[in-house]
């Protein structure tokens, strides 16, 4: 294989842990939205879910340059990207750039690069390059990266012990122009090698290299002088020499397929890892999230009209990723359509204000004008809302403790409302720890423990959704660690996190409860 002019790039995305405190002033980053990860394919803005950049600032340089020195005994001169290091594998100095993002709440991507440098390569040496987590000081950095934007803190951070990668690989200059063709034809099973990064591949399937080329059919037809192929294992963009006058062409369309990818990497991350976990704790602003990714998966047609060699190559991500199959059961995608008059308020600059998630689930909340309509009890309505005020007041005011309590006495105050009501037999509570008289009354001189009222609920089916019950059991579950002995010998962290699905369990509940009124089940 000849000498070639080689651009590793990587898409990498971690899901964090803990949710960056954006809200807080910091020292590490200046957080600014990045529209123009969207804005360059002419989507409209209020159908996007716009990350925010996290642009390093000088302590950031600083405290990455004492690391690597420290920790990989390597020296950095330049004071911010792209760095400039040696990396043995490569057995030459590389210049170093990396772009992060967050895409709220908790999914950091990174674009890590080198800078394009000539080596003469076989395909497995290119392959083994390609594999980023074993790359010297590189690797390293990275993970501290991640560590440094969970926390925005660069004392107090753990460094990441993985992270998911795709390459993004530019070959330039594989043969002379007039025998591009022909090359491709004869180098065909390697190239797709590169792509998959699999040492074994022509051991498994030897239709595989055509096969990939059909796919890949559509975006290269306009362009029969170079090659793309993507996959869900990465991409790879072939060129041949003798090209000085599309040089421009060549690196737009290799930016504009980089940002294409991460954008499907991380709409596979959100649904598949994401979503179902921030849904227990912030419903309203996961449905939210994903009302923005919808239209790049059931309309990017009209998202991406203007380009279509930009629309063959989405649709080539989304069968990759499989991104139609990520979505949520159609139950899941109509409850988010009662909120698409709300959502569609904060269609623009939704991403400005860093209380967003919390602002969203406010608003949904006014909107809900019969939140308590199955209620009958006035006095017992009132003050229920009250409590529920007051716990949107602790938790705003970071009584996350407090919080806990409200929530945990609004559903137990819910729980017994609905079973009086019910009509059930009195066995349903004495199996439960309850006592009721005949006519389903609750003693109140007994101890009415939360995790007894959600035991009667279920034998009387009055919750049937097992979901909902795990919710509630949860609840249950923190509330108990109020105790202080039950919070030691648990070790149960009463902090926004549990705050959050402590409102998640209220709200499922009263959406439940609603249902089941309208249809005069009690």
């Amino acid at each position: 294989m000849p000498n070639l002019i080689v651009t590793l790039t990587w898409k990498v995305v971690s899901v964090l842990k803990n949710n960056p405190p954006i809200h807080q002033d910091n020292i590490l980053f200046n957080i600014v939205p990045k529209k123009g990860l969207y804005s360059q394919f002419t989507a409209p803005l209020n159908q996007c879910y716009v990350p925010l950049s996290f642009l390093p600032t000088n302590v950031f340089h600083e405290n990455i340059k004492n690391l690597v020195r420290e920790k990989c005994s390597v020296d950095i001169e330049e004071k911010k990207f792209p760095y400039k290091i040696f990396i043995p594998s490569f057995n030459k100095e590389v210049s170093v750039n990396i772009n992060i993002r967050l895409f709220q709440p908790n999914i950091l991507s990174l674009t890590v690069e080198l800078s394009s440098f000539s080596l003469p390569l076989n395909v497995d040496q290119l392959r083994r390059l390609q594999k980023l987590d074993q790359i010297e000081v590189i690797s390293d950095i990275i993970r501290w990266i991640i560590g440094m934007a969970e926390t925005i803190n660069h004392k107090k951070f753990t460094q990441s012990p993985s992270f998911r990668f795709r390459h993004v690989t530019h070959l330039a200059g594989v043969c002379p122009l007039e025998q591009f063709q022909s090359h491709i034809k004869e180098n065909l099973s390697n190239y797709v090698g590169i792509l998959i990064s699999d040492f074994d591949y022509k051991a498994k399937d030897n239709e595989l290299p055509q096969r990939i080329l059909d796919e890949n059919t559509e975006y290269n037809i306009k362009y029969p002088r170079e090659l793309l192929l993507v996959n869900k294992q990465g991409v790879l963009y072939i060129t041949p020499s003798n090209t000085e006058g599309l040089k421009s062409r060549e690196n737009r369309r290799f930016f504009k397929v980089r940002d294409l990818y991460e954008i499907a990497f991380v709409f596979s991350t959100y649904l598949a890892r994401v979503y179902p976990l921030i849904r227990l704790q912030n419903e309203d602003f996961a449905d939210f999230l994903l009302y923005k990714i919808q239209p790049w998966i059931n309309e990017s047609e009209s998202l991406l009209a203007e380009g279509r060699s930009d629309q063959y190559i989405w649709d080539a991500l989304l069968r990759a990723f499989a991104l139609k199959a990520r979505l949520p059961n159609p139950k899941v995608l109509f409850s988010i359509e009662s909120k698409t008059e709300c959502f569609d308020q904060f269609a623009i600059d939704w991403w400005v204000d860093r209380d967003f998630p919390d602002l969203i689930a406010e608003k949904i909340d006014e909107s809900r004008d019969i939140k308590f309509g199955f209620l009958k009890d006035k006095d017992l309505k009132q003050v229920i809302i009250e409590d529920y005020r007051e716990a949107k007041r602790c938790f705003k005011s970071k009584c996350y403790k407090a919080t806990v309590i409200f929530c945990g006495a609004i559903v137990e105050a819910i729980l017994t409302d609905a079973i009086q009501r019910g009509g059930y037999k009195k066995k349903i509570f004495e199996d439960c720890g309850l006592k009721a008289d005949k006519h389903g009354n609750l003693n109140y001189d007994d101890k009415i423990l939360l995790n007894r009222l959600i035991c009667a609920a279920e034998k009387a089916h009055l919750i049937t959704d097992e979901s909902l019950l795990n919710h509630l059991r949860s609840l249950k579950d923190y509330r108990n660690g109020i105790h202080p002995t039950v919070q030691i010998r648990r070790s149960l962290p009463l902090g926004e996190e549990i705050a959050k699905t402590a409102f998640a369990a209220i709200d499922r509940l009263v959406k439940h409860l609603n249902v089941i009124y309208s249809q005069g089940a009690f």
